[in-house]
């Protein structure tokens, strides 16, 4: 499958002292955004969790003896998206996925900067603040395990999207997927951390993997052993999607027949109810999670309003 047009997974280069002190925003982004997640057709419970949040900074003028509209106040806000999936039996496997899910959110809040500020960071410097969010989250786990030995087994997946302007950075952890479609295609930002992949990657027939597409080989758990995360760079056009989902929906079905259901429906949310009807029709073997941001870039999203909602 051919890489849509144009499309860069580099880092912008290093900027000027003036470009690290502010962020640049040369193009105004319109984020429309759908979610689902469903327990499948077999399992008793849904151990999948997702979240699409907003930061937002703004500043605000107390007191001036110039004019109010001397003073444009401009919205800088960036999105996160992250989708998890439970790992350890029994209930354990949902508490992993929202632990790991409420902690982005503290981290998210606290955070003096966003991960996201490309236009200021080279590549090492965003992998390094991605590597902060899973020390945090790993370090979570293993508090949880030392309060509560039985929870000692259970992870998580973790993936997600952040997106400020037209950029996109994505943080991966397990086997959960990212994709970019655009024009048509999608292309998937993710490599799964499985054993089978591993095997892929080996040279051995996708035949002889099977058995072992499901065994993980890095996820967030109560380890003491340290996780980290692949993190990809994407520039985003006019038009292009990100697709977030669990293996309950890519085990199903091929890159092509996500990007032609994310094609047909226009609306996210559509697009997600559409791939999750399909993943049930073929028999919902496990929890199925999917979300899908799109993105308008420059004169369209200026006129638009930014719409964000889930199901």
């Amino acid at each position: 499958m051919e890489r849509p047009e144009e499309d860069t997974v580099e880092f912008e280069r290093p900027s000027p002292l003036e470009s690290l002190l502010y962020v640049r925003r040369d193009a105004r982004v319109r984020v429309s955004v759908g979610a689902v997640s469903d327990r499948g057709n077999v399992r008793g419970e849904n151990q999948d969790h997702y979240l699409v949040l907003r930061r937002t900074r703004t500043q605000e003028v107390l007191l001036t003896n110039m004019a109010r509209e001397d003073f444009f106040n401009p919205v800088d806000e960036s999105y996160a998206i992250v989708v998890a999936d439970g790992v350890g039996g029994a209930a354990f496997g949902g508490i992993a996925s929202r632990l790991a899910l409420r902690t982005t959110w503290e981290l998210a809040g606290r955070a003096v900067c966003s991960i996201m500020r490309t236009d200021a960071l080279d590549a090492q410097e965003v992998k390094r603040r991605a590597d902060a969010y899973a020390v945090a989250i790993q370090r979570a786990f293993r508090e949880e395990g030392e309060v509560c030995p039985e929870l000692a087994k259970m992870g998580t997946t973790w993936t997600s999207a952040f997106i400020v302007g037209d950029h996109a950075v994505v943080a991966h952890i397990g086997d959960s997927r990212a994709y970019l479609y655009r024009q048509g295609t999608a292309r998937r930002l993710t490599r799964d951390h499985t054993l089978a992949q591993d095997l892929l990657d080996a040279g051995l027939p996708p035949e002889d993997t099977v058995a072992y597409a499901h065994m993980l080989t890095r996820c967030f758990s109560s380890s003491a052993s340290p996780v980290s995360p692949d993190v990809s760079h994407a520039r985003l056009h006019d038009g292009d999607c990100l697709l977030l989902c669990t293996d309950g929906l890519s085990d199903l079905m091929d890159d092509a027949e996500l990007a032609s259901h994310i094609d047909r429906y226009s609306d996210p949310q559509a697009a997600c109810n559409a791939l999750l009807r399909l993943a049930l029709a073929r028999g919902g073997r496990d929890n199925v999670t999917v979300v899908v941001a799109r993105v308008t870039v420059g004169k369209a999203a200026e006129a638009g309003g930014r719409e964000l909602g889930d199901a």
